[in-house]
């Protein structure tokens, strides 16, 4: 977190009417660029899956190990669990923030509410409780559609529900599909079908394709592109994928790809994936790759997800964590960055009368990717006499009236904190 702090020094007048004096210190920074936002790994074992609410920012993790969907707030800080599914294997959350999980068990989708994390109902069919094969993965579309696409694996298919839970279709004829993502426009979907083990019999060895579908005229699902990728162990030293698991959606509609044997998420474009009708999708055209050694990268990476601001999250499974990356920028290959924005605060007086107005001045912030990209200016009075009813107060302008209090005859020191964000960091 990046932090200014401005400190007052006290000033005695000795007449009865209290000043408060300003002395501005050096610039202090507590934060640099970074390849990873957090690493989220209290009461994790094994995370297979996660979501991340744009609602209030919840992020939601499955532990294949001990059957648990546990919870994360905005800051990645453990606030607890949710208990009514016995055997989850996949969440994902609308954005208005009602989650489904994906109970193995009985084999249904449950709708869970944020604030009491109870079960209100499961995705429904001919007017009782939908069944699946194996629901193995899960998306919900964005607003105001809000459509829920499961990913039924065992039954070769990806059912699709009103944002009401009702069913209305199937994508069918897929082979063991593994994930699914919703724009506006498209469906893209991770299969990996089965391919020859080289003893005359079918086995699945890998073999994987990105296919992209979107809706006709008349509502139906048609399939655009076909990407095939290589079986396992062709081809790996070209950088193609073997064991495609998961795929997400940033806002700008860039599509990201994680391999769960080569450990490494690609990141491409949605014309790359959609324009290449022949399916010749390859390494040459990624816009950006992030692995690294299993300390450094993703070990298993099973479970992937991109939250509605941008940033990137991925399991990997093996370390037991969920790591969560900024995304807005790529510097080279292999390295993911976001620059860090920069507080500047200052004051436009150095003293002010009691009951007189001085103005706190954030303009000389900065975001290192852009001018102009603060997104908020958050101040907190860290001591004196208050000024507000609350210690922090948020504004979008980097300038913020204060009315100062009476203080008494010996005058006092205001002491404020600023710090700014950008739509991806503090």
């Amino acid at each position: 977190m990046a932090k200014i702090k401005n400190r007052g020094l006290v000033a005695k007048t000795g007449m009865g009417m209290g000043v408060l004096l300003f002395l501005l210190m050096p610039l202090v920074a507590l934060a640099v660029d970074y390849t990873s936002l957090a690493t989220i790994n209290r009461g994790l074992t094994y995370p297979t899956d996660m979501a991340v609410s744009s609602a209030d920012g919840a992020v939601y993790v499955i532990d294949g190990l001990s059957s648990r969907v546990l919870i994360y707030d905005g800051t990645y800080r453990y606030i607890g669990s949710i208990r009514a599914v016995e055997s989850p294997v996949a969440v994902a959350v609308s954005p208005a923030g009602t989650v489904y999980i994906a109970d193995n068990k009985t084999k249904s989708v449950k709708i869970i509410d944020p604030a009491s994390r109870r079960v209100i109902g499961s995705l429904m069919k001919d007017g009782v409780t939908a069944t699946f094969e194996f629901p193995r993965n899960i998306a919900v579309g964005p607003s105001p559609g809000n459509v829920v696409y499961v990913v039924d694996q065992l039954a070769d298919s990806i059912e699709i529900f009103s944002g009401a839970g009702t069913y209305s279709d199937t994508i069918a004829g897929l082979e063991k599909p593994q994930d699914v993502a919703a724009s506006d426009t498209e469906l893209f979907i991770i299969d990996q079908p089965l391919v020859p083990d080289g003893a005359g019999s079918e086995a699945m060895l890998n073999g994987t394709r990105i296919q992209v579908y979107r809706q006709d005229n008349a509502g139906d699902f048609v399939l655009v592109t076909d990407h095939a990728f290589p079986t396992f162990g062709n081809n790996t030293d070209n950088g193609e994928y073997i064991n495609l698991k998961g795929v997400g959606i940033d806002p700008q509609g860039n599509v990201y790809v994680s391999d769960s044997f080569l450990q490494v998420v690609y990141k491409y474009s949605r014309e790359v994936l959609i324009e290449n009708s022949d399916g010749s999708t390859s390494i040459d055209t990624v816009l950006g790759t992030f692995s690294g050694p299993i300390n450094d990268g993703f070990a298993t990476p099973l479970g992937m997800t991109v939250s509605a601001d941008g940033r990137l999250f991925v399991t990997s499974s093996f370390d037991g964590v969920v790591k969560a990356l900024g995304v807005d920028a790529i510097a080279g290959e292999g390295t993911w960055m976001n620059g860090t924005p920069v507080a500047v605060a200052s004051v436009n007086v150095p003293t002010v009368d009691e009951g007189s107005t001085f103005i706190l001045d954030g303009s000389g912030s900065k975001d290192s990717e852009s001018e102009g990209s603060i997104t908020s200016y958050i101040w907190t009075q860290t001591s004196g006499t208050p000024v507000w009813e609350t210690q922090s107060t948020t504004t979008n302008s980097p300038l913020l009236d204060v009315t100062a209090g009476d203080v008494g005859p010996e005058g006092e020191a205001l002491n404020f904190q600023l710090v700014v964000e950008d739509a991806y960091f503090k």
